[in-house]
């Protein structure tokens, strides 16, 4: 039998987000921004301290943490739409029209957020999970990626012919030329 999800307070889901903000403070992530595994044990142990009997396990504060990702870059990908916009007084995301979330929701199998629905932690979780993501002019989404390499997409066609780094491209007698009259610099002794 299936066991049923655990359902998360606001004040419970509040206070999972001040102690994960604390651990970005302390430097508890890895290199991509991700939480180091200790991190998730000591916010268990924090979350029972506060609340109790209440008996979460690793799993749940993993679980939640990844929710609270899912939807905060859900919400993140939607605002870097055109169409899309933060409400700060709202603390919601709004859309121009309902054209805009039609074409926004073609292909995607899941929604995490509905464009209106107040989100007031979004800009807080942007602190902890912000650096998780590319961003940027050329920054596009993982759908995005695989529908560019996809046979028959306008990638996949216009390098059909490859990208023009193939062998016969590159003569080998004028790179090997180029390299030798570049200076050794490595010759020096760095003995003292």
């Amino acid at each position: 039998m299936p066991s049923i999800p655990r359902q998360w307070t606001e004040e419970e889901t509040e206070q999972f987000v001040v102690f994960m903000e604390e651990l970005v403070v302390e430097s508890k992530r890895a290199d991509a921004s991700q939480f180091k595994p200790v991190a998730f044990q000591k916010l268990a142990a924090k979350i029972n301290e506060k609340f109790p009997g209440y008996g979460l396990t690793v799993k749940h504060i993993r679980n939640k943490h990844k929710r609270l990702k899912e939807k905060y870059m859900f919400v993140a990908e939607m605002l870097s739409c055109s169409g899309f916009g933060w409400n700060s007084e709202k603390m919601c995301v709004e859309v121009d029209s309902k054209q805009v979330l039609e074409a926004w929701e073609n292909g995607r199998n899941v929604t995490f957020y509905t464009p209106g629905k107040p989100f007031p932690l979004f800009e807080r979780l942007g602190s902890i999970f912000g650096k998780d993501r590319a961003t940027g002019l050329d920054a596009c989404s993982g759908k995005d990626a695989e529908e560019d390499v996809t046979p028959g997409s306008t990638f996949a066609a216009a390098t059909s012919g490859g990208l023009g780094l193939g062998g016969d491209d590159i003569d080998i007698e004028d790179l090997a030329a180029a390299e030798s009259e570049l200076p050794n610099t490595f010759s020096t002794s760095f003995a003292s």
